[in-house]
């Protein structure tokens, strides 16, 4: 197979096309497509409007599809992934090996080498912000604040900070965003 024979930079509204030129080519059989997302977006969520300035889910969650060659039909994967296992996903569908220092996770597989997390630095503010996700829980810790814990399988939009109450999830949390 020929990598990046040709990208597509398409909006969302132009997938359909998409799909129906590489099947009018003769190329939707033969092609791995990935359609994803750099960041979201804020709209008032949390206090903050426009490109992401923070971590919490509506500033990093993307859409990610991806269609194998020959693929009929689609399944939902409901594990938590991250943007990171795309690269190894493409590497081994190609038969290509995946070097060792990728954070990512070829997504057929179940174990991470990594722990999923996001961050901002300090970008038009002074302090600095990650994200670290254990099915359930994600782990908002700050510079400049005490960490925050949410749920975000029964609390999508991060509204009951959780971490009063669940001190050693937090701790958990925290050490393994410490290891990363």
């Amino acid at each position: 197979p020929r990598l990046f024979e040709r990208v597509y930079r398409i909006d969302a509204g132009r997938s359909r096309e998409l799909f129906a030129e590489l099947e009018a080519s003769g190329a939707l059989e033969n092609s791995l497509v990935v359609i994803t997302s750099d960041h979201g977006e804020s709209f008032n969520e949390h206090g903050k409007l426009r490109h992401p300035m923070g971590v919490f889910e509506t500033e990093v969650w993307v859409p990610l599809i991806i269609r194998r060659p020959g693929q009929i039909q689609g399944e939902r994967v409901s594990r938590f992934v991250h943007t990171s296992d795309v690269m190894p996903t493409i590497l081994r569908h190609l038969g290509l090996p995946v070097p060792d220092a990728i954070e990512g996770t070829d997504l057929a597989s179940e174990e991470r080498k990594f722990p999923i997390v996001t961050s901002l630095g300090p970008y038009e503010r002074s302090y600095s912000e990650y994200g670290v996700y254990s099915d359930p829980w994600k782990l908002i810790w700050r510079s400049d604040a005490p960490p925050a814990l949410f749920n975000i399988r029964t609390d999508g939009a991060e509204s009951i900070d959780q971490a009063n109450d669940q001190p050693e999830i937090v701790a958990s949390l925290l050490a393994l965003l410490d290891d990363y």
